[in-house]
């Protein structure tokens, strides 16, 4: 029997209607195996708690560095182990179809590894489902030893997961009285948003003025703003904001009288396409476009992967092998391009985007061509943001004209920029707000401006001054904060850490993970040493934790030493609470993500009471 085993039933139904009876398919529910938890590697004679019946945790049993791992079937998979272990025994061919990624590698030959199969392996790449993709794949089985570090790239994330998370958050627990979840990415990620967080609260507004003048050329009229020669004298702040009303209204003054075009700059500029996306790149895309968090773009995209439309979602890279080129004229042809714009499509146009020595472990979320049809509003979203970046591939370039204008205006300088749309090429795919979207963010003004020519002469109309207030930094939406783990060097000040988390692309996603992981992933690092560093790290930690430190830095005084206890879970968005107190030392429930507050029941402090609308 030739046995394939997929990552997931959804896969297996996928692969079965395209291999048909000379393969077996069956499947696994994701990881249907979980790492042993902490008690069955400490000493016996720890005491149980009988309220748990587990152990009791205890500072002295720390670290927990286990020797040899254990693994364990999930509860809800046993059934599912057993049936795939009693296969294995009559198979004299295994094909590994776990999904294309680390994990996917991992869960299938932990099975394998758990069964005790020694037979015949054989990998299966499956970046696409649809039926022409899952039949490439097939005619080009490879040995699964290939993939062997992949394997240990995951199986090194997992042990490094449990050796942070189950020593640490065990030490600042008992240190701080209270349950304090700690993570290899959950940590770092937590400390931006508390960052964010008393950024905003620290904040203090500052009053700031800007003139602007409304002038007339004989093509039309457009709106300049002042800047000053000088902007470190009276009347300015240290930013070089002026604050000076008086002054403000003074050079406003001046604005009303004849002067003339100093300066028009009209360069011409074209834009190419923006990369097709990665996950990360959908993401921050629908976050701002339309408000869905990441989770639920991350299942959007896999469920559109699993009904055969778009390829794997878990990418890290924008960009396509060049072999795959071939494909473009099959995929474009199945695709709702609108019809205005379907002889502009050129499927021999060569985009940036086709560069195989950019592409990591998968390429760029892409349209496979098959039919799309009964989406979900939030399906539609995701897919016409994948289709359409797939078609602006081979869409011409938008072709615009930069401009920049300097005017001479009663004795002071005032300036603009805009730009003259000339053709809107790929633009045109995305309607009219594409006039406003610039993924690259070149900083160049959009206003409408007249023509014009050096030396022309213009009439100023009146000044205005704007009253305008410096902001606070944005709350984090998710879209925001995975651009913000994907480069949290920014928020670091060591240099080798800087340098090092910057190489790494951040922390936290599929794209984001330790360098240290793709460096095993390629072979160039043996398990065993990143799991020293791992063992080492958490020792440096625990010292701390022992030596009395607290979570904020300072010294604990033995009791919640100024961290934050954990409340009862968000009734609005599900997320969890903090404890905290009020200048008057009144206890209070906040949410970590939506900001929302309440009091504390009166009758159990555990739960929550009013909600405090004000404190929001």
């Amino acid at each position: 029997m030739k046995l394939i085993i997929a990552e997931k039933p959804s896969l297996a139904k996928a692969i079965r209607e395209v291999v048909g009876k000379e393969y077996t398919v069956t499947n696994a529910f994701g990881h249907i195996l979980e790492q042993a938890g902490p008690d069955e590697y400490t000493p016996a004679e720890v005491p149980v708690n009988p309220k748990t019946s587990k152990k009791r945790w205890r500072l002295e049993d720390l670290p927990i560095f286990p020797q040899t791992w254990i693994k364990h079937p999930k509860p809800d998979a046993k059934e599912q182990l057993m049936k795939i272990k009693g296969m294995l025994k009559e198979a004299a061919l295994v094909v590994n179809a776990g999904d294309p990624d680390r994990e996917g590698q991992l869960l299938i030959d932990e099975i394998l590894e758990y069964c005790g199969y020694r037979g015949p392996v054989q990998r299966v790449w499956l970046a696409s489902l649809d039926e022409t993709s899952v039949k490439k794949a097939f005619a080009n089985l490879r040995d699964n030893k290939e993939y062997r570090t992949l394997s240990q790239a995951a199986e090194a994330r997992s042990q490094a997961d449990w050796v942070v998370g189950m020593n640490l958050t065990r030490a600042w627990t008992i240190k701080n009285n209270g349950l304090l979840s700690v993570g290899r990415v959950q940590t770092p990620t937590l400390a931006l948003v508390v960052r964010r967080d008393l950024e905003i609260e620290q904040f203090k507004p500052r009053d700031f003025f800007e003139v602007i003048a409304h002038c007339r050329h004989q093509n039309g009229e457009f709106v300049v703003k002042w800047r000053p020669a000088v902007n470190d004298g009276p009347g300015f702040d240290e930013e070089g904001r002026l604050v000076g009303r008086q002054l403000a209204d003074s050079i406003a003054a001046k604005a009303a009288g004849h002067g003339k075009i100093a300066r028009y700059d009209a360069k011409d500029s074209k834009q190419s396409a923006p990369l097709p996306f990665s996950l990360s790149a959908l993401q921050k895309a629908a976050s701002a476009k339309f408000g869905m968090s990441a989770n639920q773009v991350l299942e959007t995209a896999q469920s559109l992967y699993e009904m055969k439309i778009t390829s794997y979602p878990r990418s890290d890279a924008r960009y396509l092998p060049e072999e795959q080129y071939s494909d473009a004229g099959r995929i474009l042809s199945h695709l709702p391009i609108p019809d205005p714009l379907k002889a502009k499509v050129l499927a021999n146009r060569k985009h940036a985007a086709w560069n195989t020595g950019k592409v990591t472990a998968h390429h760029a979320i892409i349209p496979t061509g098959d039919r799309a049809a009964g989406l979900t509003d939030a399906e539609q979203k995701i897919y016409d943001l994948i289709w359409k970046s797939y078609v602006a591939l081979f869409l011409p370039d938008y072709l615009y004209k930069a401009i920049s204008v300097a005017v001479d205006l009663g004795g002071e300088q005032w300036t603009t920029s805009g730009r003259l749309d000339m053709d809107m090429g790929w633009k045109a795919l995305y309607g009219a707000s594409a006039a406003d979207d610039d993924e690259d963010g070149d900083g160049e003004g959009k206003a409408k401006l007249p023509s014009m020519t050096t030396g022309d002469a213009i009439a100023g109309q009146k000044g205005e001054v704007q009253a305008k207030q410096t902001k606070p930094p944005a709350r984090f939406t998710d879209g925001t904060m995975i651009e913000a783990m994907s480069n949290i060097h920014k928020f670091v000040t060591d240099a080798t850490a800087k340098a090092k988390l910057k190489e790494t692309s951040g922390i936290g996603t599929e794209a984001t993970r330790a360098n240290h992981l793709s460096s095993i992933a390629d072979g160039k690092l043996d398990p065993n040493k990143f799991m020293g560093a791992i063992q080492q790290m958490v020792r440096e930690q625990l010292g701390k934790v022992t030596a009395g430190v607290s979570v904020s830095g300072g010294k604990s005084g033995g009791g919640s030493g100024g961290t934050k206890k954990v409340g009862p879970q968000c009734p609005d968005c599900k997320a969890a609470t903090i404890i905290l107190k009020t200048k008057t030392g009144k206890p209070f429930v906040k949410c970590e993500k939506c900001g929302s507050a309440w009091w504390p029941d009166r009758n159990d402090p555990k739960k929550l009471g009013s909600k405090w609308e004000a404190r929001k």
